[in-house]
């Protein structure tokens, strides 16, 4: 009698969509990343404004302050 394993290695790869998939989180990984990037220069940005500079755009002080 043979007996074989039918189970698969966690982390194989067998086919294209194995590939893409692991592309995929790479992709969304690093715009997660640049997204987080992009919202740190903007709340340092903002948070050098003065009020009355933050008032002009739209924004309060508060509002900075949230986005951190």
């Amino acid at each position: 009698m043979t007996m074989t394993n039918t189970t698969a290695a966690p982390f194989a790869l067998k086919t294209e969509a194995g590939l893409s998939g692991l592309s995929g989180l790479f992709t969304r990984l690093a715009s997660a990343v640049t997204a987080r990037i992009e919202r740190r220069a903007t709340y340092h940005a903002l948070s050098e404004l003065s009020d009355r500079q933050l008032d002009d755009i739209g924004f309060t002080r508060g509002q900075v302050e949230a986005m951190r």
